[in-house]
């Protein structure tokens, strides 16, 4: 016996499909099977009249409570049907999608967007909106309803035991302290508090393996110095003989009494200066002035560019080292757009908001090439001296400080010129803080150490023309 549905007062539509239309008035009708429109609703009845719900009744999806569903993404967010409750094939996600209690942002191209801001909102691996967390490599809270928190504050945490970060592992003390020039067990902590791994460790006494323990009964092997050879942080020089060379230069190194190569100082009975690398500074206190490069002025901010995605983000995020690179070329005569740039590195390597948010010290140093010019990665404070005095621009990687506020993040600028100790920059992103005279200490005190900056062997890199 078919089950009679009470649907009130009111116009009932009986359809085939949702084309086909067939009307019927009534106070109570017997449910009939196929399509029924109620109001503005559409639903669909099986052959027993019963109502379906959850699936496909040919190209239109029927929702939990049985209504047809229109301009939403269904079937566990696969597939998005129109106004007209028909599927559309191709469909393609773009800006905030939610699935479930959970939300995603699609960017223009349709690609979900992960380990990223879409506002002040925070992208997960997953692409999963977060909430209640702190995000970001932990410098930003977001709140039960993923907006960030300004101000947030952090609890502070004590740490204690083995901690790792990235590859490398610290050791705490009961106090939180790191621990450093110690056994911790059968693992050596370094002067830096790295635990070292592949090396003689506790003034060569001892070695310790790929994984950090100590190997038991390890044989160093006996040979002959020669040349230069490393003992932790310091240098010496051994002739052909195996003798350690003193009080003589090797090169542009001068070695001392005790054979140590000497740095930051005056040696050979203070005739001469070598710098934080042991290397002679030619004409070292003879100040010699030079003019800033001509360049132009380019946010990554500009209207013209800003809101064009590469990847994870933004040219207004995360466009300072294109568009810093775009300044320094310009200037050294080769005339390009900051997007110029940004395509060559962001089309021809993975180093520009791919792998993650932001370009490369590598991918700096692929555009330098890709345009003509050659690099030289500076290493000291004299390199950074000699190369501004020398008329030629500089990028710069820098953290907290002049351009940085906070630990979070790190910026590219250009340097160029040197009047006094002081240099210019030119910043991509800041109008208060760009064409500005900076003291050269505190800029190459403010340079970034992060890994992804040094990548080259530095976080600043001369650029000249081939």
């Amino acid at each position: 016996m078919r089950k009679n549905i009470k649907l009130g007062v009111g116009l009932l539509t009986v359809l085939a499909t949702p084309v086909v239309i067939n009307t019927v008035d009534g106070n109570e009708v017997q449910a009939a099977s196929g399509w029924v429109k109620s109001g503005n609703t559409w639903y669909y009845y099986n052959t027993q009249g019963e109502i379906v719900q959850n699936t496909w009744v040919g190209n239109y999806w029927l929702d939990a409570d049985g209504r047809m569903a229109t301009n939403s993404w269904v079937d566990k967010n696969k597939y998005y049907v129109g106004a007209d409750g028909l599927w559309v094939k191709n469909a393609k996600k773009v800006g905030w999608i939610q699935s479930g209690s959970t939300w995603y942002y699609y960017n223009a191209q349709g690609q979900m967007v992960r380990n990223a801001w879409a506002g002040n909102y925070w992208l997960g691996v997953d692409g999963r909106m977060v909430t209640n967390s702190w995000v970001d490599n932990n410098n930003y809270y977001v709140g039960h309803d993923g907006l960030w928190v300004k101000d947030a504050k952090k609890p502070e945490e004590k740490k204690s035991g083995w901690i790792q970060s990235g590859s490398t592992w610290y050791y705490y003390n009961a106090q939180g302290q790191m621990v450093r020039n110690a056994w911790v067990g059968n693992y050596w902590l370094g002067s830096d508090g790295r635990m070292a791994t592949n090396s003689w460790v506790d003034n060569n006494k001892y070695y310790v393996g790929s994984n950090g323990a100590w190997v038991k009964d390890a044989k160093k092997p006996e040979e002959k110095k020669s040349g230069w050879i490393q003992s932790g942080s310091t240098w010496y020089y051994y002739n052909a003989q195996g003798q350690m060379v003193r009080n003589v230069w090797a090169g542009n190194y001068w070695l001392g009494a005790d054979g140590k190569m000497v740095v930051s100082n005056r040696v050979d009975n203070g005739r001469y200066y070598v710098d934080s690398t042991g290397k002679w500074i030619p004409n070292y206190g003879k100040e010699k002035n030079a003019q800033p490069l001509n360049m132009p002025q380019y946010y990554q901010g500009d209207s013209r560019w800003g809101n064009k995605y590469y990847g994870l983000s933004t040219m207004r995020n995360t466009g300072c080292v294109p568009t810093s690179l775009a300044m320094a070329f310009s200037g050294l005569g080769k005339q390009v757009k900051p997007t110029d740039v940004a395509d060559v590195i962001y089309y021809n390597t993975n180093e520009f908001n791919k792998r993650e948010i932001g370009t490369s010290g590598r991918g700096a140093a692929y555009a330098i090439r890709h345009y003509g010019f050659n690099y030289s990665v500076i290493q000291s404070k004299e390199q950074l001296v000699q190369a501004l005095q020398s008329g030629r621009p500089v990028f710069a990687a820098m953290a907290n400080g002049y351009f940085v506020k906070g630990n979070y993040y790190t910026h590219a600028v250009v340097l160029s010129g040197y009047q006094n100790g002081k240099t210019k920059a030119m910043d991509p992103d800041n109008a208060y803080t760009t064409g500005k005279w900076y003291d050269v200490n505190n800029i190459w005190n403010q340079r970034s150490f992060e890994p992804s900056d040094t990548v080259m062997g530095g976080s600043f890199m001369m650029i000249g023309n081939n």
